[in-house]
């Protein structure tokens, strides 16, 4: 398989080597150690695993991208641990809703999101009483002429949307800083100080524990705060990015 990847110039493959052992304890952990250490003794290849519990955090030390989900858990440590072990950090399965989606896998500075699933089902939309249906875990149905995006398409979109604004607030900020080096400050200094503060804002209000975002576990409330903060409110993640997109304005000086 790699050796077509280079052939046909297609993009990398990671080898997906076990998917939540955490489900099986301690025992399930040690198995998926095993293979992840396997696949490290093939040349070239890249390892990737979900993991949903601790019992797994043996595994990161073996993989090359690990990809935990909000019972591992996703917290300052256990990002830490697998820095710590040059592994990256990618995420899956930490909630469906926009923040989770965007501006989420930037706070943890994740190089992957991953989430089940595009289409699943045990039966169609119209079986939903029955069968389940398409409609859970999932943002596309089938349609008589193919595939129909479900409305939880629309929330994927609008959270790409989040994460690229807040991307290119950080790259226009560091454009702006280059063209002030050795000159006077100004209206771009000003504005450069203004879309830091701003970063610093979100890095403050969306947190690392992916926990406190969905109240898995944890109730905000008993802080005297709302589920999932202030931007659980899409209203209020439109005012983010709108926000954003003036202070590019102003560090582009437009």
């Amino acid at each position: 398989g790699m050796r077509i990847q280079k052939e046909r110039n297609w993009p990398e493959i990671l080898w997906y080597t076990t998917d939540e052992r955490s489900n099986h304890r301690e025992t399930g952990a040690q198995e998926g150690l095993k293979l992840a250490q396997l696949l490290r003794e093939i040349p070239g290849a890249t390892s990737i695993a979900s993991m949903n519990g601790p019992w797994e955090h043996i595994m990161v030390p073996a993989l090359d991208i690990s990809m935990p989900n909000i019972a591992f858990p996703i917290t300052e440590e256990t990002i830490q641990l697998i820095h710590k072990h040059n592994s990256k950090l990618w995420l899956y399965n930490c909630g469906s809703e926009r923040l989770t989606l965007g501006l989420y896998p930037w706070r943890v500075k994740a190089g992957g999101r991953y989430q089940w699933h595009y289409r699943s089902g045990s039966g169609e939309q119209w079986d939903d009483g029955v069968l389940n249906g398409c409609t859970k875990y999932a943002i596309s149905f089938n349609g008589p002429d193919g595939v129909v995006p479900a409305l939880g398409a629309q929330t994927v979109r609008e959270a790409i949307y989040d994460h690229r604004y807040v991307v290119t607030l950080e790259q226009a900020i560091q454009e702006a800083e280059k063209k002030l080096a050795g000159k006077q400050q100004g209206k771009l200094a000003d504005a450069v100080r203004k879309g830091k503060d701003y970063i610093a804002f979100l890095n403050q209000r969306v947190p690392v524990d992916a926990r406190e975002v969905i109240g898995f576990r944890i109730d905000p409330r008993a802080a005297d705060a709302a589920v999932g903060g202030e931007f659980r409110n899409t209203d209020n993640l439109d005012r983010v990015r709108w926000a954003m997109a003036q202070l590019i304005q102003e560090l582009q000086g437009e």
